[in-house]
């Protein structure tokens, strides 16, 4: 127990050496002004496109082993997930659309790590004392699809179907647990409410884009006829 206590220590002393060592260059993500949050969580720290991205990996593990049971262990992993979804809008927010697409897979991937989670202590503890927790896991997955929505609406075409990926495939990992848990209701009820996010959002950019057409094609046809009004009375003045 001595030894395995030294070796905790250890890892955890070479980890804070090396992320104190590399924090000044760390990409993490400060929501200046844009309020975007999911339940408590509103930095996604290091974002996938930094070369320390790494540690954040080390870092996760380090708090589930530290973690005192599996009830905080699948918060831990809800709130994971959490910043990898944030992570992502980070992304889009600073035009790296490709970056975004390229690593949805990591916010599936843990995802479908919290809904493990929430399913190994639902055996261990049982329905009661894990409603709390269902209902978390509900509401942070419906807030997890605004976001990628609403960066969806801003991506262009090609990194759209990345997106879209991501927001189809969290459907499937959320379906089966909400499905097993609260029955076949509850489970149409969330996917309606998701997919209505993706939808009002897609709308409100087709419609953003419309009338940005709309007043370039406006503003073409005032320049027109300032053009030809400029033209006849030139020749008026000729004649």
């Amino acid at each position: 127990m001595d030894r395995l206590l030294k070796q905790i220590l250890l890892y955890l002393s070479v980890l804070m050496i090396m992320v104190s060592a590399v924090l000044p260059g760390m990409q993490v993500y400060a929501d200046n002004g844009s309020n975007t949050a999911i339940e408590d969580v509103s930095d996604p720290g290091i974002l996938p496109d930094s070369a320390f991205y790494f540690l954040k990996g080390w870092g996760r593990n380090f708090r589930l082993i530290l973690a005192a049971d599996n009830m905080e262990k699948a918060r831990l992993q809800l709130k994971f997930t959490n910043e990898d979804a944030l992570a992502l809008k980070k992304l889009c927010d600073e035009g790296k659309y490709d970056a975004a697409a390229g690593n949805t897979g990591q916010y599936l991937a843990q995802l479908q790590n919290a809904v493990r989670s929430m399913e190994m202590l639902r055996a261990q503890l049982g329905d009661n004392k894990t409603r709390e927790l269902d209902d978390r896991l509900e509401q942070n997955y419906l807030r997890q699809q605004a976001v990628l929505a609403s960066v969806l609406e801003k991506a262009p075409e090609a990194a759209q179907q990345g997106l879209l990926n991501a927001i189809e495939n969290s459907n499937k990992h959320i379906e089966s647990y909400i499905l097993a848990r609260k029955g076949q209701g509850q489970s149409n009820r969330i996917q309606t409410q998701a997919q209505t996010q993706v939808q009002t959002q897609t709308q409100q950019g087709q419609g953003q884009g419309n009338q940005v057409q709309t007043q370039t094609q406006n503003q073409a046809q005032i320049q027109q006829g300032q053009g030809q009004g400029l033209g006849q009375r030139a020749k008026n003045q000729s004649k």
